[in-house]
């Protein structure tokens, strides 16, 4: 068997498929296209045998998810205790020269810039990664507390037999609601970022409102389309403002209907919510269904963005913390990727990772709608929504 991260020029049949392939991937003659349904498959729920045997043959033909994915397995459990414990590879060394160059070019700028439970499937002998321990909790918990905060604000709050984290109703967005759960939204943040990083209590209050407010623009339109992509998927047009409230086109005629400004200029601020629930959705939804991040690397990119600290000024203190946890989370991703997904070749992912950074960092565009609406007088210079957008 090749070395970990070895190829040879000349093709091998995949050991499962039987598919030709030039290239090992994770330490062993498998092909691509069964490395990415392994990685695919960990710990989801399990398939059904096509051939109700659960003996389907290897090779060429072999069409069920099933065994296909058993064969997978078995081959990984004779080869890894020698290849996942090698030495680093070349392919190793190139995936950590990409991580640096991620990191390098993720250094701060001072100048200014234009599902609720989480269930990971980790191997026994997978080495700790805390700090996406802590993140995984403190999403989990931020979860919670924003659907209890939502339903129950609610006139007509939901029974409680049908609220769970899991599965609980969702309902359309309106003015009032939506307000209402920005207000939640960065009060919890500020309790995520508490949680998963000990140094933040010790900044200034003044640091820390600005760390959270740029994350709050960054976090809403990743996390609404992640969500959105599983939950409403056969419903491309709609997308989450909140985490129990759904915004589309077709229900922005009654989104301001409980909105009870006197001067308010209703009827613009429905054409641009129309035009923004047309085309705002469908970006972050066709981002994250191009790369598919698991759960893992949600969290991972939850952390990039919090700390991505570009326009926040230079102090001493924040930068070393931000570039503490990019290298920490970097690390964590080295492992995840080594000991979980028994991946050798994972450059490329890392880099997928982190274009979601700029990809979903459009904070302006949100401000810029915001400022509109003030000048329409559905905001006024005391709402909490437009509060924020002064930070």
């Amino acid at each position: 068997m090749p070395p970990l991260g070895s190829t040879k020029k000349s093709n091998r049949d995949c050991l499962v498929c039987g598919s030709p392939t030039s290239t090992a991937h994770m330490g062993i003659d498998v092909c691509r296209a069964c490395t990415v349904f392994y990685r695919r498959s960990c710990g989801k729920k399990p398939f059904v045998c096509r051939s109700s045997t659960n003996r389907c043959t290897v090779g060429k033909g072999l069409n069920c998810k099933r065994c296909r994915l058993h064969h997978l397995e078995l081959i990984l459990k004779k080869s890894g205790s020698d290849e996942v414990k090698a030495a680093v590879s070349p392919t190793e060394k190139t995936v950590e020269s990409v991580t640096e160059a991620l990191l390098n070019h993720m250094q701060p700028s001072t100048s200014s810039s234009s599902p609720c439970s989480i269930v990971s499937t980790v191997p026994d002998d997978a080495r700790p990664r805390p700090l996406l321990t802590r993140v995984r909790i403190a999403y989990e918990k931020m979860c919670f507390a924003r659907l209890m905060g939502e339903l129950f604000s609610r006139k007509d709050p939901p029974s409680p037999v049908l609220i769970n984290s899991r599965n609980h109703p969702v309902f359309p967005a309106t003015f009032a609601s939506m307000n209402h759960a920005n207000r939640l939204l960065m009060s919890c943040i500020m309790e995520f970022a508490t949680c998963s990083f000990p140094e933040f209590d010790k900044l200034s209050d003044e640091i820390k409102w600005s760390l959270a407010v740029k994350f709050f623009y960054t976090f809403r339109m990743f996390d609404n389309s992640y969500r959105a992509s599983k939950t409403f998927e056969d419903a491309p047009n709609r997308s989450f403002g909140s985490y129990t409230l759904w915004l589309s086109d077709d229900i922005v005629e009654h989104f301001f209907d409980d909105y009870n400004g006197a001067n308010g200029d209703i009827e613009e601020a429905r054409k641009i919510m129309a035009h923004n629930c047309r085309e705002k959705p469908a970006i972050g939804r066709r981002i994250l269904e191009r790369t598919k991040p698991d759960e893992d690397e949600f969290l991972a990119v939850l952390t990039l963005m919090f700390w991505a600290t570009n326009g926040l000024g230079s102090s001493d203190d924040l930068m070393r913390i931000s570039e503490k946890y990019r290298h920490q989370i970097f690390s964590e991703l080295h492992l995840y990727y080594r000991d979980v997904l028994h991946l050798d070749d994972y450059a490329a992912r890392l880099g997928e990772l982190y274009m979601f950074l700029p990809l979903f960092e459009r904070h302006e565009e949100v401000k810029q709608t915001f400022e509109v609406f003030r000048l329409l007088d559905i905001y006024n210079d005391n709402s909490f929504t437009y509060m924020l957008n002064k930070t």
